[in-house]
């Protein structure tokens, strides 16, 4: 379940029946009551207002964080928000557009999925990036 802000009740009711849950947080003070509530992610949103910058340095008193930025991740940005300390990134328009749906180029999208994949993975240091 994601959602774009921080309900304790959702978090609890999600982690009580074992359903995975991501809500949306913006200050240090909120990803740290999201993960407070029992949440094993927590959603950086709207990520792309702070960057990854601002990850790093909310990680560095809170390691314990599994943050997954979203909303402005890109091909072109995954990479740093994943050296910042991301557990993962959450990627929507920057994977899929109307535009690609419409017309069903599934190859597209299919290549783009692939160099997203390997972007974090390259950037974990899991292989080399993309060509």
């Amino acid at each position: 379940m994601v959602s774009p802000t921080l309900d304790r009740g959702v978090v609890r009711y999600c982690h009580d029946r074992g359903v995975t849950c991501l809500p949306g947080a913006f200050t240090p003070t909120e990803l740290l009551e999201a993960w407070r509530a029992s949440a094993s992610l927590v959603k950086l949103f709207p990520a792309c207002a702070v960057g990854p910058r601002y990850l790093q340095e909310v990680l560095a008193p809170l390691p314990f964080l599994r943050v997954v930025p979203s909303g402005g991740v890109t091909l072109e940005n995954t990479a740093e928000w994943i050296r910042a300390g991301a557990a993962a990134v959450s990627v929507g328009s920057a994977l899929v557009s109307a535009t690609l749906v419409r017309d069903q180029s599934w190859g597209e999208l299919t290549a783009r999925a692939r160099a997203l994949v390997e972007c974090v993975a390259a950037a974990r240091g899991l292989a080399r990036a993309p060509a």
